[in-house]
């Protein structure tokens, strides 16, 4: 075989298993295709290319100073060229590559072959008739670099004949390159091939080339090649997908497996330099949806998946097309239960109709609308750039819970509609185990046509919905979704509604609440609510004139923003009523006090009501809980039918991060804090006690392991009746007017808020306690500091 190709190594990698980049635990990979369909896999392969030929018993060489003519080879078939540089070999019957001759460039070749003339460049020909020489393509000379190629494959079924046409668009898939390896001393970097063609919608990825070394005789290149194993669908089988029924090249033991051609060439416009090598004879171990590889069982099952509208998480039945939906996803391993640490693989993907992805300029992920994302339980959300936007996972009741956002640009969306399907899948295996030994599997879990926005969410909806602090001011700060916050911290919801009067929409009650609410199953309970009263609101001209002006109720200030409970009407933009509102919200924290709604996950014998109560900080971001503003109620309206309908609705916060007494946001605490109460001048300690008979001092010294030199931002000092069944916590600021009638904290003579100064390195807050305004009892004491940045 004069062209000799040898496919030196094969190797296939899986995002599961060796990264979304495939850049992790290379030394684990496969030598044939063994996966599932839809899932993403990266090729490797290294060629060593030579070219060479001989004179035997049978192909005589007659052989003269300048020429070469044999007796039945040709040359040309044996991969010389014009021009190509050679060493003549004169023992072949050895290692065929001594004693070298001398070494010529081919000058012409005839057109049968049989006959090549060439110049010397060293060396000097012995002359007659040869038997065992042969000559051998120099491969680091320049003119025999091979600088083109053209990559032609298909995943074809075991038993199939090669073929590189693919079996969704019924055209060719080639890969293509020039310039490989360019340069006098060659390039090793990577070249990105090109598409053949404009019909791309059999491009499921992406291929590069690359020159890695010459040896005397033969050059070495690297080719990889991303590619999604496809097809799992085809116009035409929705309902075999539906009813488990398998496609014949995945029926029984037939599988795919990845065949392909390698045609390497001096430049990519010369055929006649072709030496090229097919490998199809490596056969492929490809599983359908459901199970593992080719016919293995599955260790895991979809037990159940749900989906909500993620602005608004009010229940959908499918993924919605024209809005983001939340979709929750419960895995059940069959072999025992998920412990933790597990990757899960989710992909999604529209079903197009032939004429959408045959004959197109698109390629497959653009056509089919596919993306795929991994998460591994533990870490951080992955957040995607592609249609699923962010995927987190939990173990609970030793089932796998996945929970992922999708949502469709405008153009995607343009494609799609109520009619359109799409199906969902998601790879589970054993993360420990090798890609040799894996038992991945792509469960189906969903098949089923898109849904439209809620019509509830197209009647009302939140574009503000934010949250502001202590030392922020209404409409001049922005505010934040997600905020930290403290047990006992007053905040302030600054949000915006639109009530749809295109669509004859009315508000007919609106609620907030403060909620511990779990990511995972969305449910939730309440730590305190607040309802705006509309059963007096006046409706004019169809417009309802929501217009309140309440007050919390909390132990601040009159004037206080934070004690806001109020809504204004806005403008009306193309029938979109806008309304504006404030609501001042404390962060729950009465620990004494029983919640009977609380989740019993939370039970801890060692603490107050067996830490089911009211203290916020219990709750937040532990067991998959969060603190979050729920601003809930009901609408009434026209469909899209224009029939009357009513239900309610629910709109969210961000999460609200809520710390406990004595903890600062940080990992290891920057501020320690001790409060101690004094006679009126600070000369007698009361240990912490409160007088009955005169005003006590209340001073807390904060400090930090290095001096502290700049002043905070503000302390707030708070006192509540030891036990106290409601909000009547009073406070004073640093920075903000306090509440002056009843207010048992004052400020010290001169003063107008709390006194906040440096000593000795620390950042000492005093304030007095007025004793006329205890009324016999009990008294708790606390503060909070916010330090500058």
């Amino acid at each position: 075989m004069p062209k000799s190709a040898t496919i030196l190594e094969s190797k296939y990698y899986y995002q599961h298993k060796n990264g979304v980049l495939f850049d992790q635990n290379l030394s684990d990979f496969t030598v044939n295709l063994a996966r599932n369909v839809g899932l993403k896999t990266k090729f490797v392969s290294t060629i060593e290319i030579e070219w060479f030929a001989n004179a035997d018993l049978v192909d005589i060489w007659n052989v003269s100073a300048t020429k070469i003519v044999r007796n039945v080879g040709n040359f040309s078939n044996d991969g010389f060229y014009i021009g190509q540089v050679f060493d003549y070999i004169t023992d072949w019957n050895s290692d065929n590559t001594t004693p070298i001759e001398f070494n010529a460039t081919i000058t012409s070749i005839s057109l049968d072959g049989s006959t090549m003339t060439f110049s010397v460049n060293s060396g000097a020909p012995t002359t007659g008739v040869m038997e065992n020489v042969g000559i051998r393509a120099v491969a680091g000379n320049q003119a025999n670099y091979l600088t083109g190629l053209f990559y032609k494959f298909g995943l074809i079924e075991n038993s199939e004949p090669f073929t590189f046409q693919s079996k969704i668009t019924d055209s060719d898939n080639v890969y293509y390159a020039d310039n490989i390896g360019s340069g006098v001393i060659r390039s090793t970097d990577f070249v990105v091939m090109d598409w053949q063609g404009t019909n791309k919608g059999g491009q499921t990825g992406s291929a590069q080339v690359r020159f890695v070394s010459n040896s005397t005789y033969s050059q070495t290149f690297e080719v990889e090649h991303i590619f999604i194993i496809a097809p799992y669908y085809l116009d035409g089988q929705l309902s075999d997908i539906q009813n488990n029924i398998y496609p014949d090249y995945l029926e029984g033991d037939a599988s795919l497996k990845h065949a392909y051609q390698l045609d390497f060439r001096l430049s990519l416009s010369n055929p006649n330099t072709s030496i090229a090598q097919i490998v199809d004879n490596v056969l492929g171990s490809v599983g359908w949806f459901n199970e593992s590889l080719n016919g293995l069982n599955s260790d895991y099952e979809i037990l159940s998946i749900s989906y909500q509208d993620a602005n608004s998480l009010e229940p959908v039945n499918s993924l919605q097309y024209n809005s983001k939906t939340r979709a929750t996803i419960s895995i059940n391993k069959l072999s025992g239960s998920f412990i933790g640490g597990e990757k899960v693989g989710l992909f999604v993907s529209y079903l197009p109709s032939q004429v959408e992805y045959q004959n197109t300029i698109s390629n497959f992920a653009d056509n089919f609308l596919y993306d795929v994302v991994y998460y591994e339980e533990g870490n951080p959300p992955t957040v995607g750039n592609g249609i699923i936007k962010v995927i987190s996972s939990n173990v609970s009741g030793g089932n796998l819970v996945i929970v992922a956002d999708f949502e469709y640009t405008a153009l995607q969306q343009a494609v799609l509609s109520a009619d359109s399907s799409y199906l969902i899948g998601v790879e589970a295996a054993n993360s420990v185990l090798t890609n040799l030994s894996t038992d991945s599997v792509v469960l189906l879990a969903d098949l089923a046509n898109y849904s439209e926005v809620s019509i509830l969410s197209s009647l009302i909806s939140f574009p503000k919905f934010n949250i502001l602090g202590h030392d922020q001011q209404l409409g001049v700060d922005t505010g934040s979704n997600t905020v930290l916050v403290w047990n006992e911290d007053g905040m302030l919801l600054d949000f915006e509604f639109d009530i749809n009067l295109n669509k004859g929409a009315l508000l007919n009650s609106l609620d907030f609440k403060l909620v511990a609410l779990n990511t995972i199953t969305n449910t939730f309970f309440e730590l305190d609510s607040f309802t705006f009263d509309l059963s007096n609101v006046v409706i004019s001209s169809g417009v309802q004139q929501i217009i309140i002006n309440q007050n919390r109720g909390y132990q601040l200030n009159e004037g206080s923003q934070f004690n806001n409970a109020v809504i204004n009407i806005g403008v009306n933009n193309g029938g979109f009523q806008k309304y504006t509102g404030s609501l001042g919200q404390k962060i729950s924290w009465e620990s004494w006090l029983r919640n009977s709604n609380a989740d019993p996950v939370f039970f801890k014998a060692n603490e107050p009501n067996n830490g089911l109560n009211f203290k916020s900080s219990n709750y937040s971001n532990v067991e998959n809980y969060q603190i979050r503003i729920l601003a809930t109620g009901n609408v009434s309206g026209l469909d899209d039918l224009n029939r009357q309908i009513n239900g309610s609705f629910s709109f969210f916060s961000g999460d609200i991060d809520s710390f406990d007494y004595n903890k600062d946001g940080n990992n290891t605490p920057v501020w320690s804090a001790f409060i101690d109460t004094f006679n009126e001048d600070g000369t007698v300690s009361f240990g912490g006690a409160i007088s009955n008979e005169q005003n006590t001092l209340f001073r807390v010294v904060w400090s930090q392991d290095n001096p502290v030199t700049t002043l905070p931002n503000y302390v707030i000092h708070r006192t509540q009746p030891t036990g106290d069944s409601g909000r009547s916590i009073y406070e004073l600021s640093s920075i903000r007017p306090p509440l002056q009638q009843d207010n048992p904290l004052i400020p010290i003579d001169g003063e107008s808020l709390t006194n906040v100064y440096l000593l000795n390195g620390d950042v000492v807050s005093e304030c007095l306690i007025d004793y006329t305004k205890l009324n016999g009892v009990n008294w708790r004491l606390s503060a909070k500091i916010k330090s500058n940045g």
